[in-house]
């Protein structure tokens, strides 16, 4: 027997909604799911991040190569090497959050929140990833979840 959430009566442990009540009975379980699938699209966003700074960091001194002129090889250098560290230091987070979220870590949920709202500003992939996350995040289910994660067992 499990109690109801919303009028505390007694109910079956394997019950979806509430006799005394009628409001259907929410299982943490349900949203792991989706938990999941978050911590893989932040992993993945984070490759994507990490291969686009690769790509600029190696090829757009290139760019300046083509001149011919010390100048430019050296500001396409500088450019080049800034945007792909600033890649880098931008996908760190989202593998540590993916990471996280698919292991059920405690802290992931807040971190994901915050990651979440970042992702909203790069548009387009990142809002949607953005607004997936806030949805999965803040829902109850989620929020039962993490406060007692399923056995690692499962």
């Amino acid at each position: 027997m499990k109690k109801c959430r919303y009028c505390a009566e007694e109910i079956q442990a394997e019950a979806t909604i509430c006799k005394h009540c009628g409001k259907q009975q929410r299982n943490p379980n349900d949203m792991a799911k989706h938990i999941n699938i978050l911590g893989a699209l932040f992993l993945t966003f984070s490759i994507l991040m990490i291969i686009g700074g690769v790509v600029i960091n190696q090829f757009l001194p290139m760019a300046g190569e083509i001149s011919g002129d010390s100048t430019a090889i050296r500001i396409t250098s500088i450019i080049g090497q800034s945007i792909g560290t600033v890649l880098f230091i931008f996908a760190a987070p989202g593998f540590i959050c993916g990471y996280g979220l698919i292991t059920k870590k405690a802290w992931s949920r807040v971190f994901g929140i915050i990651l979440s709202c970042l992702s909203l500003l790069s548009i387009p992939i990142g809002t949607m990833i953005g607004i997936y996350g806030l949805w999965i995040l803040f829902k109850d289910e989620t929020k039962d979840l993490f406060s007692n994660p399923p056995p690692t067992g499962e």
